[in-house]
């Protein structure tokens, strides 16, 4: 979890500082694209079929919401205009889904590791993202 985290910082951290756009529905944006990622699964599409159409598609939306919503105003009202379209996307998830978290369990087996007295186990998703993550952001530092 703390690899999504890390790639949703480090892109709201650069767009302040140097491009001095303040868009603050990214994490909304996020949550709506896990949604339709629990979704498609959910309904057995591949996930790298999912991959190969949530990454153009996502990127569009970034594109038309920072060309024709944050763009066309001051900076003042690119606060309010992108914190109200973060409020209209979580208030639209939550009526769609429900106040409740969903899961989808384990995607793919895992490997467990004995630290000490301890066995950890991690999902090969969750290490595959993790190491995902750690080199994207090396890539952009």
């Amino acid at each position: 979890m703390g690899g999504v985290y890390a790639m949703l910082a480090v892109p709201f951290n650069f767009q302040i500082g140097a491009l001095k756009v303040m868009n603050f529905s990214y994490g909304s944006l996020l949550m709506l694209g896990m949604y339709i990622v629990f979704v498609c699964l959910s309904n057995g599409f591949p996930v790298w079929g999912m991959l190969l159409v949530m990454l153009p598609s996502f990127f569009i939306l970034g594109w038309l919401i920072r060309r024709y919503l944050v763009f066309t105003t001051d900076e003042n009202v690119q606060i309010l205009l992108t914190m109200g379209l973060s409020i209209l996307i979580e208030n639209l998830a939550h009526t769609i889904f429900g106040a409740f978290p969903r899961t989808l369990g384990s995607v793919e087996e895992g490997v467990g590791v004995m630290l000490g007295d301890s066995f950890v186990y991690v999902s090969l998703t969750r290490m595959y993202l993790a190491i995902g993550a750690l080199v994207l952001l090396g890539a952009g530092y």
